[in-house]
């Protein structure tokens, strides 16, 4: 079993339990573009692999495992997402681009990246490197103080 598409589904039963407290196989389907035939297949690997409780024509949850990897995805998600707008894309971009990051990055990438966020927040000051690096990002022009 691919390990992406493993954790977009557990992602996608994630977000439903959050609203409803389950997720049902047709709107695993719709969520992320494939056949309800496919989303039963998968959810039964993710049962064998004790990440989901699912039996066919019932309601999908996670299990504790199932849960723990769901967070920990969004974990990476929130950071990836934040990093990149911290360096000038867009939202919508960043969003779109964590959700592809997020299944091939290291705990130690992530962890650094939400640190990195962080003392870019937290800074008494916003720092001088960062504002220089938006100007150069929007012009593409080096300031003085920072040529190579």
């Amino acid at each position: 079993m691919r390990k992406k598409t493993a954790e977009e589904y557990l992602e996608t039963v994630f977000e439903f339990e959050q609203t409803s407290g389950h997720a049902h196989t047709g709107q695993i389907a719709e969520r992320l573009g494939v056949k309800p035939p496919s989303v039963t297949q998968m959810l039964q690997k993710l049962k064998v692999e004790g990440l989901v409780r699912y039996s066919a024509y019932t309601e999908v949850t996670l299990t504790k495992k199932g849960k723990d990897i769901a967070l920990d995805l969004f974990s990476r998600h929130k950071a990836i997402a934040d990093f990149l707008q911290v360096i000038g894309v867009d939202k919508t971009m960043a969003q779109h681009d964590a959700c592809e990051i997020e299944h091939h990055v290291s705990q130690m990438t992530t962890t650094q990246l939400k640190r990195f966020v962080e003392f870019v927040e937290v800074c008494p000051q916003s720092p001088m490197w960062l504002e220089h690096y938006k100007e150069y990002s929007k012009s593409g022009k080096w300031r003085q103080c920072c040529k190579k």
